[in-house]
């Protein structure tokens, strides 16, 4: 069985707090069956498969909408000067927010490429903190 959710990072972050869960895996694990009536009764006897918790692209997806919704609430009236300036707002807190990932995915896309790449990446994945 697979269970997929989204979690903002400021919950995760107090999740994994809170709980002193040692990966985001687990900390969302513990908060759905603690906050969930019927997820102790469905999924109580589950067990993690490894560090199962993955982020990526709908990731990325998901958190550019909240961050674009966030700049548009901001504006009371919906005219040429506000639309200049919330997208001006994004683009900038979306290149806070994103630019070291895509430029990391871009290196690493380039390495993967290269003949005897193996190493460099698992060298990579290892340096990488557990999420």
């Amino acid at each position: 069985m697979s269970l997929s959710c989204c979690v903002r990072r400021d919950l995760l972050t107090r999740l994994r707090e809170n709980g002193a869960a040692s990966s985001a895996g687990q900390a969302v694990h513990a908060h759905i069956l603690a906050s969930c009536p019927g997820a102790v009764f469905t999924i109580g006897g589950a067990t993690l498969d490894g560090e199962w918790l993955a982020a990526g692209g709908i990731s990325m997806a998901l958190q550019s909408n909240w961050l674009f919704a966030s700049e548009l609430a901001r504006f009371d009236r919906w005219d040429r000067a506000a639309r200049i300036a919330a997208g001006s707002r994004y683009s900038k807190v979306w290149n806070t927010q994103f630019a070291t990932r895509i430029r990391a995915a871009a290196v690493l896309a380039c390495i993967a490429v290269l003949p005897h790449s193996t190493a460099v990446i698992k060298a990579f994945i290892g340096w990488s903190p557990v999420v």
